[in-house]
């Protein structure tokens, strides 16, 4: 029996590295998308993508981030730390094709080589972010075509533009600057015109717990100051953190306690946060789980047994 031969050179590209002479492709609007996609992630898995692009297969854009990267448009490389998978990046030829497209200078493109050149704990952390990221992106626009809300913006913080810095007293009373910059921030604008505010922190539980507890105690020092009012246009905000387990996120939700946060801290886990789910109950309010009492922190539910909130059925009244 004669094997049979590939339809196309597509199938013969080195799986490992770039092609040396890969066969001539046209540019679609689709690589363009695709392009422009990982020039504002920087970093992101297929299954990203594929949240992105609904209206296309998976392995179609596999197929097309294959081509892009063979034709050295776009960086893909695997880290044992993302369970092995393919993290596509941009590259400078990338970022020409979208100021050709544009119409625009290469300048004005906002990409440049050393962001590509991070570390693995960052690509990571860099990864988890988008996801919350895409989710919130593409279940909000779903949630505007239904009309329960008017519009919405999310993005990643940048410590650029989203630093929240707030006047606090260090152990001898001197007066400090104490700052935090959020994984990411989003807003809502509701159909009765109340603008809500969400800050997103994703926490894998690698930094200590009283590091931890400084942060809460500078968002609840951000949530006085004038700046929220002036910078967001109002006057309350939520803190919405991911973390990697339940047992991580009851973690966290004690030390929120213990620093004196209450019901503005919601938490849940990073397998509920999809495109399809993360605007459902899947959020838990660290008031729900413990509360501090007579100076110690006493548990009030399991997490099993919390009650749970979403974002829109809470702020629609």
């Amino acid at each position: 029996m004669v094997p049979h031969k590939p339809k196309t050179d597509q199938r013969r590209l080195p799986k490992k590295k770039r092609a040396k002479k890969p066969s001539a492709f046209r540019i679609t609007d689709r690589d363009v998308e695709l392009v422009r996609a990982l020039s504002k992630y920087r970093y992101l898995l297929i299954d990203q993508i594929d949240w992105l692009f609904p209206d296309s297969s998976k392995d179609k854009l596999t197929r097309r981030l294959n081509l892009l990267f063979h034709h050295g448009y776009l960086n893909r490389e695997k880290l044992a730390e993302v369970g092995n998978q393919y993290i596509y990046g941009m590259r400078e030829k990338g970022a020409g094709l979208l100021a050709e497209n544009d119409g625009v200078t290469r300048d004005k493109i906002v990409w440049k080589r050393h962001q590509n050149q991070v570390k693995a704990a960052h690509i990571r952390h860099l990864l988890d972010v988008n996801s919350v990221v895409i989710a919130f992106e593409v279940g909000l626009a779903e949630s505007v075509l239904n009309g329960e809300i008017e519009q919405y913006l999310v993005r990643a913080g940048s410590p650029k533009s989203d630093t929240l810095s707030v006047i606090v007293r260090d152990k001898d009373g001197a007066r400090k600057t104490a700052s935090v910059v959020p994984d990411g921030i989003l807003g809502i604008k509701f159909n009765t015109g109340e603008i809500g505010i969400f800050f997103i922190e994703v926490e894998r539980g690698t930094i200590p717990p009283k590091r931890w507890e400084n942060k809460i105690a500078i968002y609840r020092e951000y949530a006085r100051s004038e700046d929220l009012i002036e910078k967001f246009r109002t006057k309350w905000f939520i803190v919405l953190t991911i973390t990697s387990t339940e047992k991580k996120l009851r973690s966290r939700a004690k030390s929120t306690i213990i620093a004196g946060g209450k019901r503005a801290f919601w938490y849940t886990t990073a397998d509920k946060t999809e495109p399809d789910s993360i605007l459902n109950q899947i959020w838990i309010r660290a008031s729900d789980l413990f509360q501090l009492r007579n100076e110690r922190t006493e548990p009030l539910s399991t997490f099993r047994n919390a009650p749970l909130t979403s974002i829109l059925d809470t702020i629609k009244g």
